[in-house]
């Protein structure tokens, strides 16, 4: 990161030192642009070869991690697709022990990935449910154009994308983080109607909140 902080830093002292002259800005913006895309390759990097330490893992209720990380992408959006969050009241006040930061950017990261394929006009659904007396499920759902069949055992492929503006991380840093947990993952090709699915299984600990 520090050759890219160093960047970063000349170019916001070139910008000062051009002042007012606007010939220049569109480079400046393109030079920022890329430097941002670099800082962010380099971070989904780190994740992708970093643990998720347990010591850094905390009991959080099943509602307040969905709660906390729809918040957090809806921040992040310029626009927001039609979301719409389902909550099964069974688990809603079960527990995970789960990394906060991390497991919210694995909801981040599969909502981000929805929104891609949906339109203003087109809804993402959001579920929460059980899948077993120790487990839960959360299912991302769109509505999009799905996965050709050929692609599905390359969609967790590191760099292996078919967006044009896409690192190919997204997917892989979320197996990672939910193996960390202790879960799985899997993406399928709706059933009734077009769109995919992507589906977490995390453990419970078997514990309501206190």
């Amino acid at each position: 990161r520090n050759p890219l902080t160093a960047i970063m830093a000349i170019m916001e002292a070139l910008g000062g030192e051009l002042g007012q002259s606007n010939e220049y800005d569109e480079y400046l913006y393109h030079m920022r642009s890329q430097v941002e895309r670099l800082e962010l390759l380099m971070k989904n990097l780190l994740t992708l070869g970093r643990p998720v330490k347990k010591s850094s893992m905390k009991r959080m209720t099943v509602q307040t991690l969905v709660d906390g990380s729809v918040d957090v992408w809806k921040a992040r959006r310029d626009s927001i697709p039609s979301l719409r969050v389902r909550i099964d009241p069974t688990v809603a006040t079960k527990t995970m022990l789960v990394d906060c930061g991390t497991m919210q950017q694995v909801i981040v990261n599969l909502l981000d990935n929805a929104g891609e394929h949906a339109t203003t006009n087109d809804d993402i659904e959001l579920y929460a449910e059980s899948a077993g007396k120790r487990k839960v499920r959360i299912r991302v759902v769109d509505t999009g154009a799905g996965i050709p069949p050929e692609n599905y055992s390359r969609v967790f492929e590191p760099f292996y994308t078919t967006r044009k503006a896409g690192t190919g991380l997204g997917l892989s840093i979320v197996q990672h983080i939910v193996t960390c947990h202790g879960g799985t993952t899997k993406l399928y090709n709706n059933e009734q109607g077009p769109g995919l699915t992507a589906e977490v299984c995390l453990p419970l600990t078997g514990q309501n909140s206190a």
